[in-house]
């Protein structure tokens, strides 16, 4: 089944093996190879890429699953359309961020998903990256186990992730990923 598939893949995910790569390259990648499927009940997907942006060391299909799996919850957040808009950009840090409490000081390739969905209430923003938590009727598409995914492969390219959501509004996830001297050159 694919619940027990996709449990393997999360128990076993291998650390990284980085390699020098373009945030804004795979974002484009992934659209292109999943354009159809984003094409689903009015449902748009806007650009805004940091044409600057420094390379990254990482996973190429950890970062790719971790995008599609953003983008999929942003599509299915908007059963009535809309719009997903995905930023990137180079940001300096040196403040908290989300419910992290030590954010080491430096440049940072900031990805950022919003969506204009349903949102998601105050009392799940704390469980939204455990393992099955979801709000999703049982049958119905996922799993459970995409944003804990999402959580720990952020935490495997020693990234940051913070979230802000309104019921009715929307969501915007927002994903730090530290850039080092050998990216930045």
């Amino acid at each position: 089944s694919r619940i027990v598939s996709n449990l393997l893949a999360f128990a076993r995910q291998p650390k990284i093996a980085p390699k020098r790569l373009s945030i804004n390259q795979l974002i484009e990648k992934t659209l292109f190879l999943n354009s159809n499927q984003l094409k689903i009940g009015g449902v748009k997907v806007g650009t805004r890429l940091d044409p600057n942006l420094p390379d990254l060391l990482g996973s190429e299909d950890q970062l790719q699953q971790v995008f599609m799996n953003l983008l999929s919850n942003a599509a299915e957040a908007m059963p009535l359309g809309g719009t997903i808009t995905i930023t990137t950009e180079n940001r300096y840090v040196d403040y908290p961020i989300g419910n992290y409490d030590a954010v080491p000081e430096g440049d940072y390739a900031v990805l950022r998903v919003a969506d204009q969905g349903t949102g998601i209430a105050r009392a799940d923003l704390d469980h939204i990256f455990e393992p099955f938590f979801s709000r999703k009727k049982m049958g119905e598409s996922g799993t459970g186990l995409g944003m804990a995914v999402v959580y720990g492969t952020v935490k495997d390219h020693q990234g940051f992730i913070d979230v802000y959501s309104e019921v009715g509004r929307g969501t915007t996830f927002t994903l730090y990923f530290p850039l080092t001297r050998e990216t930045m050159d």
